[in-house]
């Protein structure tokens, strides 16, 4: 069958790193070629794999092909293969190196070959077309890779699409808007990602990656991106990430229409739904700002999955040994393929332990040499290996996470469960308090003196609350429940109460109220409760009966919650007790420690050494 071999070598100004980011984004070098975008389906085989049948064109050709899941080695080498079931090509195969020249220019060695079939291919080949879509492509990374240098990360449009006057016209009024209540430099840089970003940026907008990109607070950039959403700029997508291959198999616009699970064709996997760990919220621009395309661009690209460190085919009884710099860290070993999984933590003390792939287990074998990885196939039948980075949700913002986050409270009203829906969350926090002395208070003040001076307390309480970073639940008399995403966030909140109490007090008529203060983290149920938000479960008990123990000298908080590391930081060097309690309604003995912090509640120099509110919202939200 006839052959077009491709070889191509170029350098790039950019470090090793920013390089692999240019070459391997294939999907924007092919929305910048022009190419329209094309749909996949995907067919469960009989060995377990699935195959990916694809429709799309080049021009005036009309094909249809089957694409293979590609390889590569994060910031190597990559790899993809396309076997075409329709048209005038037969192949085409396209394999990328990364070599480094200096601390920063790389050279990018391209090899592949594009075969054809029949007069139609041999009229293309002699007309010059393979020779100008291979040139063209490559031209493209050049000029993406010079781009990406000078931006100093992804660059604008190569050409940037100009908006109607109508549309002009709703942007502008929409950005005045966030310019009053938002920093001003961050709307400006939403202003540029929206006007000159392509559509491979602007499909799944991540608030946590824009904080990142922008080197900004990542509480900030969520306010604002939500604010944009209710200015109309930004729709609201809810994805169920799929355990395995991390793409977004259900997306919906509210999250009262969010499924409980859905199938991966992709790793022919049923998965459910867990707010804390595949519950992305995302964003994009709204059709009438920047309409985008349906399909995909490049579908099996590494930058699809830049989580995955390398991916490589194995046939059955194959052992590979491959170049790959790993850094230490926390991993996961798997194959593409349905089938078994294993983490592990690799400390980078010996080398990185061989990947053997059996039907049963991923399983551990003798550590590769420095530098390197070794990867295994033990079973019947092809499988793609895979070594992925299980850090990946740092960059995700996840459901629990956003239920408890004050801003989405006040500028998502609309956003709630469905009712008699419940939510599991892995990990919330859970902060009661409650007025200490309440009923001598009305006694002594009488009812509508004693209720004004509640009612501001309880404002008093909602802005610390609000500057660390959580929501008001629910208020139960003279009590209130409030929910964090973060532990250190609702200590904060809790020593913020005490150490601005005296000066409240003296505000108010020199009558001290104080707060009892209990604190429990872990897993609990969110629903949906006459159109709000409410927690319940065993964390949400054992809260309420710690702000039981407490004397208001104090906070109390279960021992484990203590020793999570961004709470001890926050705690550390103050009056602590630990205790062993037997709580009411929990059937076990619970260890807790009591912090004092009796002497923070001034507004002296005492109170400088508590942390700042505001640093634990960042830490919350980041």
């Amino acid at each position: 069958m006839p052959e077009y071999a491709i070889t191509r070598s170029f350098e790039l100004p950019l470090p090793l790193d920013g390089a692999w980011l240019a070459m391997s984004d294939t999907a924007r070098v092919n929305l910048e070629a022009g190419n329209p975008s094309y749909r996949s389906v995907e067919e469960v085989q009989p060995d377990g794999s699935a195959l990916r049948r694809s429709k799309g064109a080049a021009g005036a050709l009309k094909l249809e092909w089957e694409e293979s899941f590609g390889q590569w080695v994060h910031g190597r080498w990559a790899l993809q293969e396309r076997s075409f079931r329709t048209g005038p090509l037969s192949s085409a195969r396209f394999g990328s190196r990364l070599v480094p020249v200096s601390p920063g220019r790389t050279r990018v060695e391209i090899e592949g070959a594009i075969t054809w079939h029949g007069l139609v291919g041999t009229l293309l080949h002699w007309a010059g077309f393979m020779r100008k879509f291979v040139d063209q492509r490559v031209d493209l990374v050049q000029r993406l890779g010079e781009a990406r240098a000078a931006a100093g990360g992804s660059p604008p449009a190569l050409a940037p699409p100009r908006l109607g006057a109508e549309a002009e016209r709703r942007l502008q009024t929409a950005l005045a808007a966030l310019r009053g209540r938002r920093d001003p430099k961050l709307v400006a840089a939403l202003e540029s990602l929206l006007r000159g970003a392509v559509e491979t940026d602007l499909a799944r907008i991540r608030p946590l990656a824009l904080a990142a990109a922008w080197q900004a607070p990542a509480a900030a950039v969520i306010a604002l991106v939500l604010d944009a959403h209710r200015e109309g700029l930004l729709g609201m997508r809810w994805e169920l990430l799929c355990p395995r291959c991390r793409g977004g198999k259900a997306a919906v616009g509210n999250l009262y229409e969010l499924p409980r699970g859905t199938h991966c064709p992709s790793c022919n996997i049923d998965y459910e739904r867990d707010f804390t760990r595949n519950v992305e919220l995302v964003f994009r621009p709204e059709p009438w700002l920047r309409p985008l395309a349906d399909g995909e661009y490049c579908l099996l690209g590494p930058a699809t999955t830049p989580h995955v460190r390398v991916q490589h085919r194995l046939s059955p009884g194959e052992s590979v040994e491959l170049e790959a710099e790993l850094a230490p860290g926390a991993y996961r070993l798997r194959s593409v393929e349905e089938g078994p999984e294993r983490d592990i933590d690799w400390s980078g003390e010996a080398g990185f332990p061989e990947v053997v792939l059996t039907p049963e287990a991923v399983t551990q074998g003798p550590p590769a040499p420095p530098g390197r990885v070794r990867l295994r196939n033990d079973g019947p039948v092809p499988r793609f290996a895979v070594i992925e980075d299980r850090q990946w949700l740092a960059e995700v913002l996840t459901g629990d996470r956003v239920l408890a986050l004050p801003a989405f409270r006040e500028l998502c009203p609309e956003q709630v469960i469905r009712p008699g829906d419940e939510v599991a969350i892995s990990r919330a926090c859970v902060l009661f308090a409650d007025l200490k002395g309440s009923t001598a208070l009305y006694a002594r003040l009488g009812d509508a003196a004693a209720y004004g001076l509640v009612r501001d307390y309880f404002a008093f309480f909602a802005e610390r609350l609000t500057e660390a970073g959580g929501v008001l639940v629910k208020t139960m008399g003279d009590a209130v429940m409030a929910a964090f995403a973060e532990p250190e966030a609702a200590v904060a909140t809790a020593l913020a109460i005490h150490r601005d109490a005296a000066a409240f007090s003296r505000q108010h008529g020199g009558d001290a109220l104080v707060s009892k203060i209990g604190l429990h983290a872990g897993p609990c149920v969110a629903v949906n409760t006459s159109g709000l938000m409410d927690y319940f479960g065993r964390t949400v008990n054992l809260a309420a009966r710690l702000q039981a123990q407490s004397d208001g000298s104090d906070i109390v908080l279960t021992r484990a919650m203590a020793e999570d590391p961004a709470v001890a930081a926050l705690i550390a060097g103050m009056p602590a007790r630990d205790e062993v309690v037997q709580l009411r309604g929990i059937p076990e003995p619970t260890e807790i420690r009591r912090v004092q912090v009796e002497a923070l509640a001034t507004d002296g120099a005492e109170g400088s050494r508590v942390a700042d509110p505001a640093a634990a919202q960042e830490a919350a939200a980041g």
